[in-house]
């Protein structure tokens, strides 16, 4: 029993289903106007779902946005096409727009399509030659089941065109075509397809149109020969099927001259001497002559590109500028610039889209002839300009420049010593400084120009007891032009540091930027910033530090100096071994103290004497106190070389036992310290 309740519950769950399945509209997909001015109204087969489609009513208006009337009707739920009777004026004289709307099932509630509108073709005679169509779309957009692409079919009324051919394609809702045949009338009509499938046709629409004038000639180049000075210009062969020969024109200030009438439609290149593109910019067009002696309008005006040089001799640059070369085919990409030097073989300088350029020249004295190419974006096409020379004389620039050294003299001030080539015209050389070798660098100074081969200068705002520093020395020519650079020359830092073992360590980068390198570096060494220094170790070029062991060298006070000098190995180019001296760096051994705990004053020559032992603690400060359990003073010393021998002034030797001491001095500060402490006299 409670299967069969079950199968039962099943089958009304899906008869329910079923009754309550909502059906769909129909889709609108194509329109055809036929010869009457009816329309065919094309769909998309609907699904009614198991609905009962009552009626598909269908509505137009010759206005989109107006108000619709219905026309005609059907319950044929198998078909998709019907045809709408149109009365005068119909759809042969204006556009019309459809829905339809679908009832089901007795219910008053239609479902409706969307519009769409039978396809309406203009024809107008826009210019002689040309026939100007327009049209509305379908639908407003495009269903996406369209095509994007109107097919326009074209036929003439009489022969030897008059069947009707494909005359073009468009993607838009207009179309311009060529009239190739003279004197006739002219029926058009328009096409375009859906994938469901089916076509949208519109109304045919005939004209009568005069023939067009034969096609102008696409012209290519002019250009002018290196050589001769001729002006090459060729162009295009006219896709005119009568075409016979050609018209060329020189432009002189708007009006055109005929200077050639070369007869033969594959006669596409003349060379014309009668210009003067040495002078000036020669503008020509071309134009198509056919059968009939009809001329086509004249091609787009290409004129040769005429190039102009100057001199700036203090920029030591040569100006070129040129006009610029309009309606290249596909474009223009880039002007090549090109020179010849003394009469040698053209090079290539650069590649440019603008219209000057500046050469940078060096060579003196030197003569120079240039010309530019125009090239276009497909490689395929170039033009030639005029050539242009001139000759150019520079200021004579300094063979060398060269840094002797980079020296420091004091903590703020360091030297720079160059020497330059006397012959050179210049007015004077900018000392540079940076903190770092790539810059920036800023003027520090400047030094006039010299006969005299050496020339110093001293930077006297450096901090060189801070950090190390990057010269060199920059020429201001004749023209006031920086020019010619020396190398680099970059001081010596020195950096010290003391450690508890009796050693000093120093530090210091290397010297930059000698030709041959460092031969060798040297330190030296003084107990005091105000003492002789004297020499220490030598050290090879590439080694960088140097460790003082202060064992039989103590400082009196724990002060040390040093400066590093670093020695040029030989230069073969100027025959010169120079040197550069770092800074002077101060450091100061912390004073050390070595206090025995107890001693025996029992003259057999051992530990007989209570002896301090303190290192780097200067004299002036120093001294040395004994007390006894009461604190009464039994001596005191100020000479950190003499100690407590445990005798009174009457010569015996105080009673065994515990004695406090105190020890002032100077710590490494320069502040005032001491130490306490107790010490043992024993038998």
């Amino acid at each position: 029993m409670k299967g069969i309740w079950r199968k039962f519950l099943l089958l009304f769950v899906f008869v329910q289903a079923n009754l309550f399945a909502q059906p769909t509209p129909p889709i609108l997909t194509c329109t055809q106007v036929n010869t009457n001015g009816s329309v065919d109204v094309l769909w998309q087969n609907f699904n009614t779902s198991g609905n009962t489609l009552d009626s598909l009513r269908f509505f137009l208006s010759n206005n989109l946005n107006g108000t619709y009337a219905q026309s005609i009707a059907t319950n044929n739920a198998g078909i998709s096409q019907i045809n709408i009777p149109i009365a005068a004026p119909n759809a042969n004289t204006q556009a019309y727009h459809f829905f339809a709307r679908a009832y089901y099932n007795s219910s008053p509630t239609p479902f409706l399509t969307d519009t769409v509108s039978s396809i309406y073709l203009t024809l107008n005679n826009a210019t002689e030659g040309i026939a100007q169509l327009s049209w509305n779309a379908i639908r407003n957009p495009l269903l996406p089941t369209s095509a994007i692409t109107y097919f326009i079919y074209r036929q003439y009324n009489t022969a030897p065109n008059n069947l009707e051919v494909l005359a073009g394609i468009a993607n838009g809702t207009s179309f311009p075509d060529t009239i190739i045949q003279c004197d006739d009338s002219i029926k058009y009509r328009i096409e375009i397809g859906d994938v469901l499938p089916c076509f949208s046709k519109s109304n045919a629409k005939k004209n009568f149109f005069l023939n067009a004038k034969p096609l102008p000639p696409a012209l290519n180049i002019v250009s002018v020969d290196l050589v001769s000075g001729a002006i090459q210009i060729s162009w295009n062969a006219s896709n005119s099927p009568d075409a016979t020969g050609y018209e060329v024109y020189q432009v002189n200030s708007g009006t055109p001259t005929t200077i050639a009438t070369p007869a033969g439609a594959n006669t596409t290149t003349i060379n014309y001497i009668g210009g003067s593109p040495q002078l000036q910019p020669e503008q020509f067009r071309v134009a198509t002559k056919d059968s009939c002696n009809k001329v086509s309008n004249a091609s787009l005006v290409h004129k040769t590109i005429y190039l102009q040089t100057s001199l700036n001799i203090c920029l030591r640059q040569i100006n070129l500028t040129w006009t610029n070369y309009v309606n290249m085919p596909s474009g223009l990409k880039f002007y090549e610039v090109y020179v010849s030097e003394n009469g040698g073989a053209y090079t290539l300088l650069t590649q440019t889209p603008d219209t000057i350029f500046l050469h940078n020249i060096n060579s003196n004295p030197s003569t120079y002839k240039y010309y530019i190419k125009a090239v276009s974006n497909s490689l395929i096409f170039a033009s030639n300009s005029n050539t242009s020379e001139l000759s150019a004389q520079l200021p004579a620039q300094p063979a060398y420049l060269y840094i002797k050294h980079a020296s420091v003299f004091s903590d703020s001030l360091v030297e720079i010593s160059f020497i330059h080539d006397t012959l050179a015209k210049v007015q004077y050389y900018k000392i540079l400084r940076a903190d770092k070798p790539e810059g920036p660098f800023l003027v520090v100074g400047r030094v006039n120009f010299s006969t005299l081969y050496n020339l110093k200068f001293r930077d006297s705002l450096a901090f060189s007891d801070e950090r190390s520093y990057y010269y060199k020395v920059q020429t201001i020519d004749s023209c006031g032009i920086a020019s010619v650079e020396s190398n680099i020359g970059r001081t010596i830092f020195l950096k010290a540091e003391t450690s508890l073992n009796y050693i000093n360590r120093i530090d210091w980068n290397p010297y930059a930027d000698w030709t041959a390198g460092v031969r060798y570096y040297r330190v030296y060494r003084s107990f005091g910033k105000e003492e002789t220094f004297t020499r220490q170790e030598t050290y090879d070029g590439d080694v960088l530090y140097s460790q003082d062991f202060l064992s039989g060298n103590l400082s009196p006070d724990g002060n040390y100096c040093y400066y590093v000098y670093a020695y040029e190995a030989f230069n073969p180019i100027f025959f010169i071994s120079d040197s550069s001296r770092s800074n002077v760096v101060c450091i100061k051994q912390k004073p050390r103290l070595y206090i025995p705990n107890a001693f025996t004053p029992n003259n057999d020559g051992i530990n007989d004497v209570f002896y301090p032992q303190l290192t780097f603690v200067s004299d002036d400060t120093f001294s040395f106190i004994v007390f006894d359990r009461w604190g009464n003073k039994l001596i005191e010393l100020i000479d950190p070389t003499k100690g407590w021998d445990g005798k009174m002034d009457n010569g015996e030797t105080y009673a065994p036992g515990v004695y406090a001491y105190t020890i002032r001095y100077t710590n490494i500060g320069g502040k005032p310290d001491y130490v306490s402490g107790k010490i043992v006299l024993m038998k």
